[in-house]
């Protein structure tokens, strides 16, 4: 597959990329960001690993952060990465970040590489910048997508999870297997966001009146039907997979290799009860 050389959709950045319309970490066990400043970040690369955790617990994609060094080359090759982040500093040019890459890929030629240049901390935070960058990687954007038709009793639709044991009597209830969880809390409302954590509900078949949704016993709101026939945004409310999400964030903000095994374990989407039941006005 060839190589080519593609601008990123947000200013100073450029990337080596291959051709194709997959996740660009689909077949990465191990990706290496280089050159980041403890001090001033400019990648929230703990985030980066929430979402290869919660969006892919099958697996395990390492995520290895290198501050810059005078000897780049040795010190980025120790770690044989599939794939390398190489963050440009203040200084660095773009010729010497381009000499860089072809020293790695003579030693490496299957590594990947993404270069992106410094934005100042008042232009772009790290996590804006880590979501858009995941977004121009095509990062899978649902979480779970599902229509019911309560009136006919089925499922018309369901992506990235699967729906059982569906009942639609006095009330619409079933099981549901997620594959993935979506965004932590802390960012899953930006704008950036909302591009790669899609999680919608909708059902259909109603009769008129307003319905309380509980996911697990716990109750996350109450809709009209024309509100759940439009469909309802989950990243918008405080569900027990979001829950587990911000509970991945904690542990990889931690950043401790103790920890590794846990957050793996937290990472591993459950399943969940849901209920529509109608509100007695």
């Amino acid at each position: 597959m060839k190589a080519i050389l593609a601008l990123l959709f947000f200013p100073g950045c450029y990337s080596v990329l291959q051709a194709g319309d997959g996740f660009y970490l689909s077949d990465t066990h191990r990706v290496v960001v280089y050159g980041d400043d403890p001090a001033r970040p400019h990648i929230d690369a703990a985030l980066l690993e929430t979402y290869l955790a919660t969006r892919f617990p099958d697996n395990e994609i390492e995520v290895i952060v290198l501050a810059r060094d005078a000897t780049p080359e040795p010190t980025i090759l120790v770690e044989k990465p599939e794939v390398l982040l190489l963050l440009d500093g203040d200084h660095t040019t773009f010729s010497a970040s381009n000499e860089l890459t072809s020293k790695l890929k003579g030693v490496l030629p299957s590594l990947r590489v993404t270069m992106m240049s410094f934005i100042a901390p008042e232009f772009r935070t790290p996590d804006t910048t880590l979501l858009e960058l995941l977004a121009f990687w095509n990062a899978p954007a649902e979480v779970s997508v599902v229509e019911i038709n309560a009136a006919a009793k089925c499922v018309v639709r369901s992506e990235n999870t699967t729906v059982r044991e569906l009942e639609s009597d006095l009330a619409v209830a079933w099981s549901q297997d997620d594959r993935s969880l979506p965004l932590p809390s802390a960012i899953a409302q930006s704008a950036s966001a909302a591009r790669i954590n899609i999680e919608m509900l909708q059902v259909r078949g109603l009769g008129s009146g307003k319905y309380r949704l509980t996911i697990d016993g716990w109750t996350m709101g109450e809709f009209w039907r024309e509100e759940l026939e439009s469909g309802i945004d989950l990243t918008l409310l405080s569900t027990p997979m979001l829950k587990q999400a911000d509970r991945v964030r904690a542990l990889m903000l931690e950043r401790k290799e103790s920890k590794r095994a846990e957050w793996r374990h937290a990472a591993i989407p459950q399943t969940h009860d849901y209920e529509i039941a109608r509100v007695n006005l």
